[in-house]
């Protein structure tokens, strides 16, 4: 009886704690409806704020037209009672006196002009109203569908705004349509203009080989692009897909990528050491331009081991017959870049986009004057275990393909 009774104590205790424990759940998503739900309410008080602010401009828009319109039928009535009593004084002046009649046809023909230039000047500004018009009333009506259907198309261009938004990526935005995009129009140009050049050259010869009048002149064309593109880019690319393939395969890359970090993290914690100021800090202050450059090609080196390291660990975790361990390191390995990745977005890529100085030596210096080498000791340490790490999973991936061949022999 005292076994059954522990028993039933052990049963009702594991139901109380299960109870107690879909009860948190129940609790935590509720409140994640709560909070979601209050987003969706901030959301669209904001959609009906901008609703009220476009329908008042949209009025305020409709009223100056229909302002300026009216004063345009009043300044042409104007105009027609002018030109009235200019005829009636025309008339009376050539009766009275003939010869000043032709300097009041001059005064009155300016006067007219004048009249005729503000008229169209008043027919401009109508016409560019009524357009600032038309493209409220377009606004409002996708402000009202907006609002009538917060839809996921919407929730995500919202996010895409304040992702935007944010420093780091839109200074490198601006940068990039400074200093990247006219040099790469400029490129896009030559090889347009190379390329024309090449065809021109490639039709000119076979013209002079098959004469202007042939059977196969519709298919010129065609003919000279396969000589410009399948005789000279198909074979290049080719080879360099081979060689690509034979250098560059996935463990090499890793491999190399760490060993770069090693030896960045080496180097820039030896100049602190050394010469007691932060190379970072000195790079922006000296030439803002090759610290730039230096960040956008470790920014492609970093986002791409990252990339990498994601692809590998995603193939070690779906592989069963790879250990358990080599799993665990990639794990570690993705957790460590992870990090580091966030830190370096904060701290050098973001103060650099915005043309600031980065801020290692603010945070982690004491006196905010002599830099910390702590940061660069810390990057040492930790790219050196992901480098020690890549090198003992590169060599466990080694004896589980050999066990495999093994195995499979």
């Amino acid at each position: 009886f005292g076994a059954l009774g522990l028993a039933d104590l052990k049963s009702e205790f594991s139901e109380s704690r299960e109870a107690r424990r879909l009860k948190e759940n129940k609790k935590k998503k509720k409140e994640k409806e709560h909070d979601a739900v209050k987003s969706l309410k901030a959301a669209i008080i904001k959609l009906q704020e901008e609703k009220t602010s476009l329908s008042t401009e949209v009025k305020m828009n409709a009223e100056q037209a229909a302002q300026k319109a009216q004063m345009l039928s009043q300044l042409t009535g104007k105009v027609s009672e002018k030109d009235t009593i200019i005829t009636q004084l025309k008339e009376e002046l050539s009766k009275k006196n003939p010869s000043c009649s032709n300097d009041e046809a001059s005064l009155n023909a300016q006067r007219t002009a004048e009249l005729s230039a503000e008229a169209v000047r008043q027919q401009k500004e109508i016409a560019n109203l009524t357009a600032a018009l038309s493209a409220m009333k377009i606004k409002y009506q996708l402000l009202e569908e907006e609002f009538g259907d917060p839809s996921l198309r919407f929730f995500l261009a919202a996010k895409a705004t304040k992702v935007y938004q944010d420093p780091g990526i839109q200074g490198a935005a601006n940068k990039t349509f400074k200093y990247v995009l006219p040099h790469v129009s400029e490129a896009l140009k030559t090889g347009e203009e190379v390329y024309s050049a090449m065809n021109a050259s490639v039709l000119e010869g076979i013209h002079s080989l098959l004469g202007s009048e042939s059977s196969v002149e519709p298919w010129l064309p065609l003919v000279s692009a396969f000589l410009v593109y399948g005789m000279i880019c198909c074979p290049v690319g080719v080879v360099l897909t081979y060689v690509v393939d034979f250098v560059c395969s996935v463990k090499e890359i890793l491999l190399a990528c760490g060993f770069y970090l090693v030896c960045v993290s080496i180097m820039s914690c030896g100049f602190v050491m050394t010469t007691q100021r932060d190379p970072l800090k000195e790079l922006a202050q000296n030439d803002p331009s090759i610290l730039l450059l230096q960040q956008l090609g470790f920014a492609a080196i970093l986002l791409f081991y990252l990339i990498m390291l994601g692809v590998v660990t995603c193939v070690a975790a779906c592989d069963d017959k790879l250990p358990f361990s080599v799993i665990i390191t990639r794990l570690i390995q993705a957790a460590f870049m992870l990090v580091f990745a966030m830190s370096y977005y904060r701290l050098v890529w973001t103060p650099t986009m915005v043309d600031e100085l980065p801020l290692v030596e603010e945070i982690f210096s004491r006196d905010g004057k002599t830099p910390s080498v702590l940061p660069y000791m810390l990057t040492v340490v930790g790219f050196s275990g992901n480098f020690v790490l890549e090198w003992r999973t590169r060599s466990a991936e080694k004896v589980a393909e050999e066990e495999k061949d093994g195995k499979g022999a």
